[in-house]
């Protein structure tokens, strides 16, 4: 099946007045936010080629380790820099903030006259990312949230005509809520919102005006197995995809599908429906503080057995799960069986991957 070096394979030459912006393309545009600018890309309004800025980062990346997900991401940089399609698109704003309390980071591609995409910076394969995605179950707004609000209504300047907004994993909530929060002549420049397999909102901000507003727009992509994607309370127009990966391991957007200038239609898994079934069962149950207890005490888990990616579950056992689990003192039975139930789940599946 084709995959996202198909596509650029027949259609990097092709430039966006042959073939219009779409879909896969905004794929593309929101793995960019992944790849470390910094010293390349420049942290105002002053762009650089797509091109230049891609010579740049590869020359500089070439003897380093990365992720399978990074090294994919950086192999479609290799093809789109020199495309016709791509290399006279232009970056600017580039924002990276990575500490104990955050993780953020956002850059705009400029690659039509007068339009532009916004790509906020998701999570990857990290256990540590995950567990953002998670803190927006209890709490709002995160950091992040914050940052990406900010930096939408700076970058936005009376020269876009057309916004695109879109992300990856946590990115694709920071566009929709930069987007919900947006000043009113910047939420009217605003074509599209791509949630790309992003989690939702709290009831009290899915229910909000300022959500309302947005949700004619907002276009999300979905791995037929998604997890983090079906976390929270989420709408719009939803499209499941198609990927060669199993489980938690097609969250990975390098590894998505596609037919043309179109991702691969999928279905959603029978597995995916029970775990989103759960978790809107589990989000009724506590409250916000609750939340966040039994969070902190998954990962908490996860950190005593050493899971620091999703790669980690290959080589954990069952045992020794059970062992973090029970060493838990303060857990209910009805906690108790659901972080089992889980982590069985998570075993299984990457096993089997």
């Amino acid at each position: 099946m084709a995959n996202l070096k198909t596509y650029l394979k027949y259609y990097k030459n092709n430039l966006f007045a042959e073939y219009a912006f779409n879909e896969v393309d905004n794929i593309l545009f929101a793995e960019l936010s992944y790849l470390n600018w910094t010293d390349i890309v420049p942290e105002n309004e002053q762009k650089i080629s797509l091109q230049e800025a891609g010579n740049k980062l590869i020359e500089k990346e070439k003897n380093k380790k990365h992720s399978k997900f990074l090294q994919n991401i950086l192999e479609h940089l290799k093809e789109m820099k020199d495309g016709e399609r791509y290399k006279n698109c232009e970056l600017a704003n580039f924002v990276q903030i990575l500490n104990q309390q955050e993780q953020f980071g956002a850059i705009c591609i400029y690659f039509e006259p007068k339009k532009v995409y916004v790509s906020f910076q998701g999570t990857d394969d990290s256990i540590a990312g995950w567990k953002e995605d998670f803190e927006m179950s209890y709490h709002f707004p995160i950091l992040s949230q914050t940052d990406a609000i900010d930096y939408l209504n700076i970058v936005i300047t009376w020269r876009d005509t057309f916004v695109y907004v879109g992300g990856h994993s946590k990115g694709g909530n920071l566009a929709m809520c930069s987007a919900m929060y947006s000043k009113d002549y910047i939420k009217n420049k605003i074509q599209k919102i791509f949630n790309n397999d992003g989690p939702g909102f709290r009831e009290n901000e899915f229910n909000s005006p300022e959500y309302k507003e947005i949700i004619s727009k907002i276009v999300s992509f979905k791995p037929e197995d998604s997890i983090v994607g079906v976390l929270l309370n989420n709408t719009g127009k939803c499209h499941f995809v198609k990927t060669k990966e199993k489980s938690v391991k097609q969250h990975d957007l390098t590894t998505w599908e596609c037919f043309g200038t179109y991702l691969e239609k999928g279905k959603q898994t029978e597995n995916s429906k029970k775990i989103d079934k759960r978790i809107a069962e589990w989000l009724k149950q506590y409250e916000d503080s609750e939340r966040e207890n039994l969070i902190l005490t998954f990962f908490n888990i996860l950190e005593k057995i050493n899971v620091v990616s999703v790669d980690d579950f290959r080589h954990i056992e069952l045992t020794q799960v059970m062992n973090a689990i029970n060493e838990m003192k303060n857990l209910d039975t009805n906690t108790r069986k659901l972080y089992v139930e889980a982590m069985k789940g998570l075993l299984k599946s990457n096993k089997n991957g």
